[in-house]
């Protein structure tokens, strides 16, 4: 593997040297490692196929004409801070803060993005364009653009075909050469590539087993941190503006993807009442198990035909286990790993607690009052439609789950209900605050022969400029300045011509999670409903995460074989034992004998291995 890192930036040419001495190594190790790939691949497809996650419930729709090239973007030799070498960028602009203020870190910002009072991350504006003088091209496997509605009858059908992506090919002067894959068959499709020794330079959302450290080990994706400073240094920038947050970006102390962040977090997931029977009954919003009690039992006898809470096979809905200050466990079959969470420094499996028996003895008595489904063991969750989806379009529920976007769809007042604690003002220390999402993580893969071309192209998504573009598409166009350096959505975006919300109309306007960047979580929040507005501050009133396991956490090879050995087995006999405690099926006077057979199962295995991964990744 030739990196092309020359010695015309500064410290490139130590950066070459390592890179080949690494070269026969990383041959060797991806030879091997297709092997064994092929051979997994071979067995998997003996065994039969596994589930795939759901796709994103918000798909989108069309676009407008490309921007002419005089339109086009660029940014003005003011707008833009481009020291002569990396080496220079380094020194005067990324730092190691020891504050979260924007001053402190060593940039005073041009572009005021809402939220910025509360904002727990900051960037920096250090690029020069294009990236590439002589035409670079990396390839990129992602899986395919995905549009529907009326912006999916305008013919876009690649990301190729939406000018954002010929925006910002233009800008760095980079092409792109996408292979875009499937959504359902896209982990078979990226470890067959793998298993080829021969994949695309970038991958979006890599799918290995292991995870990213594993990845790294088998010499599949490149370790970035030791040259993020000199090659990423807006990223660099990001990830130490502030001291509390920087472990999100790493996997075992090491960064190794493009990873996108909100710059602020809010709660989008939880649960809504039937406002008009609150009223109608005299009752106060629940915030505890007792009054949520109250409320069902209330709405039981009070309309005829209805059920007072939705539950399904899951055993728990958003919200309503995390208040006996143990994390959720789903107990329907489709978890891949046991509930573990940390109070001190110790972790701790949800399943072995005292506050989780305390649970599903509260969720028995309200099965025996008759206050959510008796079947809904078999009851899966679908928050598209399903058994859910019948109870909200005809009324005939009370308490459900739902999401910010979701709330905009229901057909009768509701209003929201933060996470249940069993005392009032109690805190909900389970749920995560974090400000990663499920939203795109980008690697540079072991086949990329311009490792520096590579970094600094993702770079530029994470400066002033390219975060502005990453949210707001192109000015002018899809938005202006206001007078305090606010970005303000055109009529071309509100009042589009499509008659799309403005976060649909965006998806073709923006390179919004199409690749990595900053997301600035209010940049749509002016046009969210009130209920939305109200979901987000009522979900997130009671929440600090004290006691969830950060996601850069991950075991390493030897705990993932640990935890893979002996989680497999446990989850299957707690997601079979849990709904019958509910039911009453088993009494709970077998909780003793339900711990010992954990136990007996090597569930302490388990935590030590996650108690391991824990230490190492906290140190």
């Amino acid at each position: 593997m030739q990196g092309q890192l020359t010695d015309h930036r500064g410290k490139a040419s130590a950066v070459v040297v390592l890179f080949k001495l690494q070269e026969g190594v990383s041959t060797l190790k991806r030879s091997l490692l297709a092997i064994m790939t092929v051979i997994a691949l071979l067995l998997a497809l003996l065994a039969g196929c596994g589930g795939a996650a759901a796709p994103d419930s918000a798909p989108a729709e069309e676009s407008a004409s490309a921007p002419a090239a005089e339109d086009a973007v660029q940014p003005s030799a003011e707008e833009v801070e481009a020291p002569d070498t990396p080496a220079e960028a380094s020194e005067e602009s990324v730092q190691e803060p020891a504050a979260q203020e924007p001053e402190e870190t060593g940039y005073e910002p041009r572009i005021h993005f809402p939220g910025e009072d509360t904002a727990r991350l900051h960037y920096s504006n250090t690029y020069e364009l294009p990236i590439s003088e002589d035409g670079a091209t990396l390839t990129w496997m992602r899986t395919a653009l995905n549009l529907m509605g009326p912006l999916g009858e305008l013919g876009l059908t690649e990301l190729q075909d939406l000018d954002a992506i010929q925006e910002l090919q233009k800008r760095t002067g980079v092409t792109i050469d996408y292979t875009e894959i499937d959504f359902w068959t896209a982990s078979e499709k990226m470890n067959i590539a793998i298993a080829s020794g021969d994949y695309p330079a970038i991958i979006s959302n890599l799918l290995y087993a292991g995870g990213d450290t594993a990845a790294a080990t088998d010499d599949v994706i490149v370790d970035l941190t030791d040259y993020l400073e000199e090659y990423s240094p807006n990223y660099y920038y990001l990830i130490n503006s502030n001291p509390d947050e920087a472990g999100i970006f790493r996997s075992d102390g090491k960064v190794l993807a493009y990873r996108s962040p909100y710059d602020n977090f809010v709660q989008n997931q939880g649960m809504v009442v039937r406002k008009d029977w609150l009223e109608e009954q005299g009752l106060d919003v629940p915030e505890t198990y007792d009054e949520m009690f109250n409320v069902l039992t209330t709405f039981r006898d009070a309309y005829a035909g209805i059920t007072p809470i939705y539950m399904n096979a899951q055993c728990t809905i958003n919200g309503l286990v995390v208040g006996y200050d143990v994390a959720s466990f789903a107990a329907d079959g489709f978890g891949s790993s046991l509930p573990y969470y940390a109070v001190d420094g110790e972790v701790h499996c949800t399943l072995l607690e005292d506050g989780y028996k305390d649970y599903l003895m509260e969720m028995n008595k309200w099965y025996n009052e008759g206050l959510f489904a008796k079947d809904f063991a078999s009851i899966q969750y679908n928050p598209m439609g399903g058994v859910l989806g019948e109870m909200t379009s005809n009324g005939t529920v009370g308490v459900w789950c739902t999401s910010g976007e979701g709330i905009n769809n229901i057909y009768f007042p509701v209003t929201c209900v933060p996470n249940l604690t069993l005392e009032k003002g109690g805190k909900d220390h389970l749920t995560s605050t974090s400000l990663l999402t499920d939203s795109d993580n980008t690697y540079i893969t072991s086949c990329c022969d311009d490792i520096e071309t590579a970094m600094r192209f993702l770079d530029y998504l994470y400066s002033e400029d390219g975060i502005l573009f990453y949210n707001y598409g192109f000015e002018g166009i899809d938005f202006e300045l206001d007078e305090n350096n606010t970005p303000q959505f055109t009529d071309a975006v509100v009042n589009n011509e499509y008659g799309v919300d403005v976060q649909n109309m965006l998806r073709i306007r923006r390179p919004f999670t199409l690749c990595s960047s900053m997301m600035v979580l209010y940049a749509t929040a002016a046009y969210n409903t009130d209920l939305k507005n109200e979901a987000w501050d009522v979900w997130t009133s009671n929440m600090d995460g004290e006691y969830f396991i950060p996601t850069n956490v991950t075991m390493n090879a030897d705990e993932t074989e640990t935890a893979g050995y002996y989680g497999t087995d446990i989850l299957t006999y707690a997601c079979e034992t849990i709904p019958q405690f509910i039911s009453g099926e088993i009494g709970f006077d077998q909780w003793d004998s339900f711990i010992q057979r954990l136990h007996d199962m090597s569930i302490d295995e388990c935590i030590a291995a996650e108690q391991s991964a824990y230490d190492r990744c906290m140190e």
